[in-house]
């Protein structure tokens, strides 16, 4: 009943933040419109879950709400997802349609901020778990809206629709009645309304193409993100719930030319009940464009006193299937080392992820 609950909430969410995307128009005096289609980023909220073998978080560009949902799979089989969880910027996602590019890039460290929540049933004795996490984005060089070039681009591109729509307002006056007194504005508007539907499809169409560009020049340039997030469980849905784990996580993205990605990251989980913690290395190399890459990984977990260590090797891939929507798989071998003694299970995740363009 816990995943079913969970699943309508989800559903809901899901198609409340897409009702507003139908038959608006593109403003690019709005930070909105320089979103580009990259992959949507894990969650701290979503991490420390720990549902998944690695512990890397990647950062990635402000989103004003993504999902994600993960354990769709079992015994080869689709069933209805387990676990989920949500990341929202809490600036844009009640505010996005008034936020211009210059509000945005003043306070780009303001609007990077983004809290998460996730949720998931625990395989042991079915407790509901509870993620809270939040990020910040403390270097971003992938965003649009701090990149000049790709403004001026825009501006140029906006200057030429403006000049059309001049010409046409001429034409309208030229062609007139030589009798006529004064120009009738509701037939000028109404003229210039038809005119201009017909120019937007290929203003639009220039839009598009441009960002599709910009995606594969900027989707691995440097970011770095910092985040927190604690994770509570109850017996009972959300009720009496007891914290068991805090966390902390410090990743940055570097280019490797223009094909690839190298992720180097670090993070700090510190067990309530126990009183233990866990470090986190990472490494992570990607190989590809923006919308289709694979990746290797290498992830090493130092347990505190002689509680076994743990080496993680894995390949995977991140693939967007249409715009906002991805899938994100990898599996590897983990090797538990106790004193001397080593030894090794297969591993493997996938998760769908989904941003509201």
């Amino acid at each position: 009943m816990k995943a079913n609950k969970f699943t309508l909430i989800f559903i809901s969410l899901f198609l409340l933040c897409n009702c507003h995307l139908y038959g608006q128009k593109i403003d690019i005096s709005l930070a909105k419109n320089f979103k580009l289609n990259f992959t949507v980023p894990d969650f701290p909220a979503f991490k420390i879950l720990g549902i998944e073998p690695s512990n890397l978080l990647k950062p990635s560009t402000t989103d004003i709400i993504s999902f994600i949902t993960s354990q769709v799979q079992n015994s080869g089989n689709f069933v209805l997802p387990s676990s989920y969880s949500v990341e929202a910027s809490p600036l844009l996602l009640f505010n996005s349609s008034n936020v211009t590019l210059h509000d945005f890039t003043k306070r780009r460290m303001l609007y990077s901020i983004r809290i998460s929540v996730g949720t998931s049933e625990s395989e042991v004795d079915s407790a509901t778990n509870l993620g809270i996490g939040m990020r910040v984005g403390l270097i971003n060089k992938s965003d649009l809206r701090s990149n000049k070039q790709y403004q001026n681009k825009m501006f140029s591109i906006l200057e030429t629709r403006e000049t059309f729509k001049k010409k046409k307002q001429e034409e309208y006056s030229r062609n007139l009645p030589a009798d006529t007194a004064e120009i009738d504005p509701i037939a000028l508007v109404t003229f210039l309304n038809t005119e201009m539907e017909k120019y937007d499809v290929k203003y639009n169409n220039k839009f598009d193409s441009l960002k599709k560009a910009y995606e594969d020049i900027l989707w691995n340039k440097e970011k770095v993100d910092f985040a927190i997030a604690l994770l509570g469980s109850s017996p009972d849905s959300l009720k009496k719930v007891k914290a068991m784990k805090y966390s902390c996580w410090l990743t940055g993205g570097f280019p490797l030319s223009t094909w690839g990605e190298m992720l180097l990251g670090g993070s700090y989980d510190y067990l309530v009940s126990s009183k233990n913690y866990d470090l986190f290395f990472n490494s992570r190399i990607y190989a590809g464009i923006n919308r289709a890459k694979g990746f290797i990984e290498v992830q090493y977990n130092y347990k505190k006193n002689d509680l076994p260590k743990k080496l993680l090797l894995n390949i995977g891939a991140e693939l967007s299937l249409f715009s906002g929507f991805w899938i994100n798989y990898y599996a590897g071998i983990e090797y538990t080392i106790v004193n001397s003694a080593t030894t090794n299970s297969f591993v493997s995740h996938f998760d769908l992820r989904y941003d509201v363009p």
